[in-house]
């Protein structure tokens, strides 16, 4: 294939989403068929596809769960072999669930045996998931070594001042999106729309003003960075380094390149939240300013346009380096350093607790300060606490209680007026520590206190986070 610029590359990967999706739901129902678990009435067969938001979720869930998240990594591998097979597994459990409320609570299918539904389900499973993590993870590698950078004239940018209406909105599960007081969010917001026209259609990614310039800033940040290494790796190897030309100009790379990246970047994470908005909660700027002061230093699981720290991880490296991240959490081995981890709720293995242990093993046996402050929902919370391996450097966990406590909505970067995200259920908060963490952070009664404030719904005007915790 022809060289592709990155908002080529963004478009061809939003194309093979699409495509991915709709094959989902094709592969779904026509297993349905062949296994002849159809209704009779034949006018009740459209009501059997899976619905696109649905293969949206599906399609996330295979992009984070256990191992899978390395998709994006450096290495870019398919899903790696020791963990296959759980993700397989986890997969069609999903699956066959859906299938089960089909022919339970909507009295669509109607299969011979449970046993004939979990082989419909395996059958689904076993030849989408060779396409998403086998071919395209292949096709997609091949096409990422071709990149070049995209000029911004292949992106029209269009900034607009839009009102909507937030009313309150009570999801089947019992999650409740509400607004945010005006103080927080201003009802009428600037929103900007990054558009692509390839081969005469129209791709569009919408994205907050406020963001996108807090997307800029980023991105010269992460320009000056790599260029103070690269002057540094110079006089390292006796190298003169070259004077800097007005034509070559961190500002006029930053204008010429930053529309590409930001235009990919955000196109890939517009068409996930599309299945499932909320996914992923976004911790309160009060939780962070707490964190901060305490010495949080990064986050674990954020993304170029909701990160609050200067050092985090993000899932897709190729996208996301450009400003700043670090990639995957997974690949990343922590030394030493304070950590806020909130994943994805879509990750509901111990994948996590795995890799926390690791790092703060390999930390504790040479005497390192490390800490992580996993955030997440309370049976989260509680399987973390109780693994294993992980159990032994919990040194405190504490209970933010339901309908009492918010997240920013996962998708507030495309919102003119995001919600916050109020659980009806507990979420929890695990410190987990080394020995020498907790004499670098002690977890104080008065900063607990303080923490929990900053979760606190309806929101505490004026929190005060400024003094010591000591």
């Amino acid at each position: 294939p022809q060289p592709l610029t990155w908002p080529g590359y963004a478009a061809w990967v939003h194309d093979v989403f699409e495509y991915l999706c709709h094959n989902l739901r094709m592969l779904h129902w026509y297993a349905i068929k062949e296994a002849g678990a159809l209704p009779q009435d034949e006018s009740k067969h459209n009501q059997c596809v899976m619905s696109k938001r649905k293969a949206i979720v599906f399609y996330t869930k295979a992009l984070f769960w256990s191992g899978s998240a390395h998709l994006w990594n450096k290495t870019v591998p398919a899903i790696p072999l020791c963990d296959a097979n759980v993700v397989r597994e986890q997969f069609c459990v999903d699956v066959d669930a859906t299938l089960q409320e089909q022919q339970q609570k909507q009295d669509l299918l109607s299969f011979e045996s449970i046993d004939a539904r979990r082989h419909v389900a395996d059958q689904i499973t076993e030849t989408w998931l060779r396409r998403m993590c086998g071919d395209f993870a292949a096709l997609r590698e091949a096409a990422r070594k071709d990149l070049t950078c995209g000029a911004a004239s292949e992106i029209w940018e269009s900034t607009k001042t839009a009102t909507e209406r937030t009313t309150l909105n009570t999801s089947e599960k019992g999650e409740t999106l509400l607004p945010l007081p005006r103080s927080i969010s201003p009802p009428d917001a600037l929103l900007t729309t990054l558009s692509y026209v390839p081969s005469g259609h129209r791709i569009q990614a919408t994205v907050r003003k406020d963001v996108l310039d807090r997307l800029r800033a980023r991105y010269a940040k992460t320009l000056r960075r790599k260029k103070e290494q690269r002057r540094r790796e110079d006089v390292a190897h006796d190298h003169f380094p070259l004077p800097q030309s007005e034509d070559d100009s961190e500002e006029d790379e930053t204008d010429r390149d930053f529309l590409a990246r930001a235009f990919a970047m955000l196109l890939r994470y517009q068409d996930l939240a599309r299945g499932d908005a909320g996914q992923h909660g976004v911790l309160p700027k009060p939780a962070f300013d707490v964190l901060e002061r305490w010495g949080c230093q990064g986050e674990c699981f954020a993304t170029p346009f909701n990160a609050t720290l200067d050092e985090f991880c993000s899932p897709f490296f190729d996208t996301d380096e450009a400003f700043g991240s670090h990639g995957s959490f997974f690949s990343r081995t922590f030394r030493e350093g304070c950590y806020e981890i909130n994943p994805p709720f879509s990750l509901r293995d111990d994948t996590v607790a795995r890799h926390l242990a690791d790092c703060l093993g390999d930390a504790e046996k040479h005497g390192r300060p490390l800490a992580f402050v996993l955030v997440h929902t309370g049976s989260f919370g509680r399987s973390a606490t109780q693994n294993p391996r992980l159990r032994q450097f919990v040194r405190r966990s504490e209970e933010l209680p339901g309908s009492l406590h918010y997240y920013y909505e996962g998708a507030f970067f495309m919102r003119a007026t995001p919600r916050a995200y109020v659980p009806p259920n507990p979420s929890a908060a695990v410190f987990a520590m080394t020995q020498a963490a907790t004499r670098k952070w002690p977890v104080t009664p008065k900063f607990i206190k303080n923490f929990k404030a900053a979760f606190t719904w309806p929101i505490i005007n004026n929190l005060d986070v400024s003094h010591s915790y000591d």
